[in-house]
């Protein structure tokens, strides 16, 4: 099982979204992503280029609790 995520990363998480969502550009490229794991892999290198270490884990993890919120939201 998934552990959930240290404090470092909720920080790195909350930097890297905080930069995706005030640069249009990196919007559009994670809009284009196909699938989860070539948004995960290219919201590391985004991460990466800005300094920040995130896992993959935890942005798994963020997809899955994002999608537990929308169906208790939505089936409750």
């Amino acid at each position: 099982m998934n552990q959930p995520p240290s404090a470092a990363q909720d920080q790195a998480f909350a930097a890297v979204h905080q930069l995706v969502c005030a640069n249009p550009q990196l919007l559009a490229e994670l809009r284009a992503c196909r699938d989860l794991d070539e948004f995960v892999s290219h919201t590391l290198a985004i991460a990466a280029a800005a300094g920040y270490t995130l896992t993959a884990e935890t942005l798994y993890a963020a997809a899955q609790s994002g999608r537990r919120a929308w169906r208790e939201r939505w089936l409750a």
